[in-house]
């Protein structure tokens, strides 16, 4: 047994995070903000071309080929790869986009085989569920990518939170993970010198669903993937903007 103190173990050599938001928030694009793009590894389960970010970045792609595999099986090549196969030793970050494409293809065949549907969604998120806690348990940074929701709250009005099918699933995801950021934009300026602006919501504020499993990151952080990471694994005070 290895025994250490808390504080000895205050930082973190990994980490496995969601991200979530609206089409066009600049999801993918965060993901040139690692420290190396071409030791990230990004999964592409949602089709189309590889992220204008990344393009020229020399960051690897595995395309999810619908017409061949599921995207469960997809992800279970990806984890294979980075364990046993060639890739293993070879990314400092698995982008995973997204995992709200994955829940909905495992669910679209679990409902294709199930007498009942809430036997098809129980199948959804015991397989969803299964591979979350393999990726969260590899020694590489995890960026799971998510859709935007919204799910009305038991006191009334709504929370915007990832989008996930079921609620079992939606539910038990931010026990699992070490963190919930959700990725927002306003504007600054007026007239002609309006500028949109990105930002994290990274604690729960009553209107999205956040959490900094850490709490080294500041309520706001802006979407640049090496700095949040230096916060996180080298203890660095949180900044408050």
């Amino acid at each position: 047994m290895n025994l250490t103190t808390t504080s000895a173990d205050s930082g973190a050599d990994s980490v496995t995070w969601v991200i979530y938001g609206k089409a066009g928030s600049g999801k993918t694009s965060m993901l040139a903000t690692v420290p190396d793009a071409t030791r990230l590894l990004y999964v592409n389960l949602e089709g189309g071309l590889i992220p204008p970010a990344l393009a020229g970045t020399g960051a690897p792609q595995v395309r999810w080929q619908m017409l061949e595999q599921s995207a469960e099986q997809c992800l279970r090549d990806v984890y294979r790869h980075v364990t046993r196969g060639e890739g293993a030793g070879c990314y400092d970050w698995i982008a995973i986009d997204s995992l709200s494409a994955l829940a909905e293809d495992v669910l679209a065949r679990e409902l294709a085989v199930a007498k009942d549907p809430r036997q098809a969604y129980g199948g959804m998120a015991d397989s969803v569920k299964a591979l979350v806690r393999a990726f969260r348990a590899l020694p590489i940074n995890v960026l799971m990518i998510c859709k935007a929701a919204t799910a009305e709250q038991p006191e009334g009005g709504v929370l915007g939170c990832p989008q996930l099918p079921g609620k079992q699933l939606r539910e038990w995801l931010p026990h699992e993970v070490d963190g919930i950021f959700a990725l927002l934009m306003g504007v600054t300026g007026k007239g002609d010198e309006q500028q949109v602006r990105r930002y994290l919501k990274t604690r729960a504020d009553g209107r999205h669903e956040a959490k900094d499993r850490s709490d080294r990151l500041g309520q706001i952080e802006q979407p640049d993937l090496s700095v949040m990471h230096s916060k996180v694994t080298r203890g660095l005070a949180p900044k408050e903007q």
